[in-house]
């Protein structure tokens, strides 16, 4: 299986990012990053819910 360009563009960035930024910034980030996916999904949960609900009612 090849690397293909945008596969090799994710690999640059990230080695990028960890040469530049200090190593310690990172795991505050991964938990960030972390945290807006869960309030995203929550707001998805949400929406959906309602959405049925009304759909329902």
């Amino acid at each position: 299986m090849a690397i293909h360009e945008l596969e090799w563009l994710i690999i640059a960035v990230i080695v990028t990012v960890l040469v530049l930024w200090d190593p310690g910034k990172i795991p505050k980030i991964a938990r960030a990053i972390a945290e807006a996916k869960r309030e995203y999904e929550k707001a998805v949960t949400s929406l959906s819910e309602q959405l049925i609900s009304e759909n329902e009612g």
